[in-house]
């Protein structure tokens, strides 16, 4: 079932990233289902016996866990197993990889048909829409042509945002029900536990998307080969990479919508959080450290995009965690010949906002010298 699905995935995806993200995505979509599905198995028993759909749903769920390939190995290593080898679980999951199969072989010819390829292969929404829906017309173009350039087609544009919406609402829907799940159903969330729900919710996603278009800013440039065609516009390329970044912002607006709907909802929780900031010196630094580093993060992953292919943002990761590890011990000896306490902790803030603030300029003056020099091959 698995092979087959990754037949499928590989027809209708563009490419390997495509094909291994809708792998990820059914997964993580599964294993969630699941997970939901455990939550609201362990908590039915509260629930009043006039609710008719409960045995139902005990059903539905004893029917996913049954047919689960990890549920069927634990049953089938047990002593004494005597069943059956073709389960429901194996007739299932066959079932299954025929119809991925069978789907993938409807699909290759409208995939890979000459009127839908490219020098790069066929784009995989075209797959679920028709020539008219693929030539829509996104508007007129702004003024300012590589900000609407980029709001469109790096960070989605308009429709976008109509999906971001809907999948942070969905999400934040479900921290909901498990909350009122863990309650014995009763709704004890009080107004500024909703709008921490709210900020906290908005600000780790405005962290991932920022990652995601750091990541993608320059990539699709490099990829598409495009950035020699944007060079020969009357402007610098400082001035075309700081239009690029104002075009992607322009798709945080759902995100920052949610964080300002949350602020909205409690303001005194907006307001418990700038007193403390700015009438407590260690907290003030400690948010200056941590804003210092984001930024020289987003910087690293811009960078790296201009040499690895995919995966800008694992590698980012993966060398921050261990620029960061190994400074640990200098910041240890730096925090005790600080003196220890207060006067040790501002060398270490200063010390570490100092170098992340270099780390961002260096790489600032590196991206731009690698533009450059793509730019002119």
């Amino acid at each position: 079932m698995i092979a087959n699905f990754g037949l499928l995935a590989s027809v209708v995806a563009r490419n390997s990233r495509n094909a291994v993200l809708l792998m990820v995505i059914l997964s993580v979509g599964y294993g969630a289902i699941l997970f939901i599905s455990a939550i609201l198995y362990s908590a039915s028993p509260f629930l009043r016996s006039n609710y008719a759909i409960i045995g139902e749903f005990q059903a539905a769920y004893m029917f996913l866990i049954e047919n689960n390939i990890a549920f069927r190995i634990s049953v089938i290593m047990q002593t004494g197993f005597n069943e059956s080898p073709f389960s429901t679980q194996v007739w299932g999951h066959l079932f299954l990889g025929g119809f991925y199969f069978l789907a993938s072989w409807l699909l290759f010819e409208r995939c890979t048909s000459s009127s839908l390829q490219t020098e790069s292969g066929p784009e995989r929404m075209d797959i679920l829409t028709t020539k008219s829906t693929k030539n829509r017309n996104r508007g007129r173009v702004w003024n300012l042509a590589i900000i609407w350039k980029d709001f469109h087609f790096t960070a989605g544009g308009f429709g976008h945002y109509l999906i971001k919406y809907f999948l942070y609402t969905f999400f934040i829907s479900v921290i909901c029900l498990l909350f009122y799940i863990g309650e014995d159903f009763h709704w004890r969330m009080q107004r500024k536990d909703f709008s921490l729900l709210l900020i906290t919710v908005s600000l780790i996603m405005l962290a991932l998307e920022l990652c995601i278009y750091a990541a993608r800013i320059f990539q699709d440039e490099v990829r598409w080969q495009t950035l020699s065609v944007l060079v020969m516009l009357p402007q610098s390329i400082p001035q075309i990479a700081y239009q690029k970044i104002a075009g992607c912002l322009w798709g945080l607006i759902p995100v920052l919508s949610i964080l300002l709907l949350g602020c909205a909802i409690a303001p005194e929780n907006v307001f418990d959080f700038l007193e403390n900031i700015f009438f407590d010196e260690e907290g003030f630094w400690v948010i200056i450290m941590f804003l210092s580093g984001c930024v020289a993060f987003l910087h690293l992953i811009a960078f790296l995009s201009l040499y690895v292919k995919w995966g800008a943002l694992p590698v980012a990761i993966f060398l921050s965690g261990f620029y960061l590890t190994c400074c640990s011990v200098g910041t240890a000896i730096m925090f005790d010949g600080g003196g220890g306490g207060r006067s040790g902790f501002y060398v270490v803030c200063f010390i570490w906002t100092g170098m992340f603030g270099m780390v961002s300029l260096v790489l600032h003056i590196l991206t731009g010298e690698k533009l450059r020099d793509m730019a002119s091959r």
